[in-house]
């Protein structure tokens, strides 16, 4: 049995974050933790409490990570970075936000079973136009909370931008899908190894992070190593359960408790403490209880 690697990151609802450290934590697993720039009041030191087995190392070297910028592919980067100075069979994307659903005996066998497989979500065949436009142009104020001068600017740029295309030049196939992934050690490499071109092709882009990874991987031998049954607008080719027919994401409740624990994911995404905690503690408690148990059988 191999060693795995959690990236995680976080910027709020440490309530949780707690919680999932916990159910991470085991003899296998290294865990990754960026704690946004923007977090002024975080003790690190508070948080090693949670953890017995797996070290627990903070990305030091933080980002000020905004939505839709490239601060979420340098704050990906940088998790990678550090956990491949390891060796790990798999590298696993989680957010702060997020919970597993199976205990990680339960995660490390489909792992194993799965060996070699690269869990990263393609949603359609071929992008589209709209989306292509995402990286085609040079987008100077990608994030979410444009001051009114910004959004000025930003249209201005992108007006005399008609001419401009950085795909044409580039040579890759393009893709989209999530963002969360669990990839080889081989892979994970590849990425970090790539940095270079990551960031001539998707600096200046628009929510670059659902679309650096898929282009990479589909533009390389990777591409036939990927998960089956992709192409498809759900999350189950990468274990997770996300809803976004019913939120953006939905936030999981505790009526959806059954729901979940009968899922065959090994993930999902996402819970709030202000939303319902209920929720979070069930599963916290179940998981706990496995753990338990696993360690009473050793």
């Amino acid at each position: 049995m191999g060693k795995h690697a959690y990236l995680v990151i976080a910027h709020n609802e440490f309530e949780i974050l707690g919680r999932l450290l916990s159910m991470l934590d085991d003899k296998d697993n290294d865990i990754y933790l960026h704690i946004d720039k923007k977090v002024k009041e975080f003790d690190e030191r508070s948080f090693q409490k949670f953890v017995c087995h797996s070290p627990l190392i903070f990305i030091e070297n933080k980002v000020d990570v905004q939505w839709g910028n490239f601060s979420q592919i340098e704050c990906e980067l940088r998790l990678l970075e550090e956990a491949t100075k390891q060796h790990h069979d798999y590298y696993h994307l989680l957010s702060g936000v997020d919970l597993p659903l199976k205990s990680q005996k339960e995660i490390h066998d489909f792992f194993e079973k799965n060996k070699g497989i690269e869990f990263v979500q393609f949603k359609e065949p071929e992008i589209d136009g709209e989306t292509l436009g995402r990286v085609a142009k040079y987008h100077f104020f990608a994030k979410r909370n444009k001051r009114v001068v910004e959004k000025i600017l930003d249209r201005l740029c992108l007006s005399m931008q008609f001419w401009v295309d950085r795909t044409k030049s580039s040579n890759l196939t393009y893709q989209k899908g999530a963002n969360w992934f669990s990839i080889t050690h081989d892979l994970a490499l590849f990425v970090v190894q790539n940095r270079s071109l990551i960031e001539k092709y998707f600096k200046y882009t628009i929510c670059g992070d659902e679309m650096f990874l898929q282009t990479l991987v589909a533009s390389s031998s990777f591409i036939n190593k990927v998960v089956p049954n992709n192409y498809c607008d759900n999350y189950e080719n990468i274990c997770y359960c996300i809803d976004w027919k019913r939120g953006s994401p939905y936030v999981y409740r505790e009526e959806d408790y059954e729901f979940l624990m009968a899922s065959q994911q090994l993930f999902a995404r996402k819970f709030s403490w202000n939303v319902d905690r209920n929720i979070i503690e069930k599963i916290y408690s179940i998981q706990m209880e496995k753990k338990k148990e696993k360690e009473r059988q050793i």
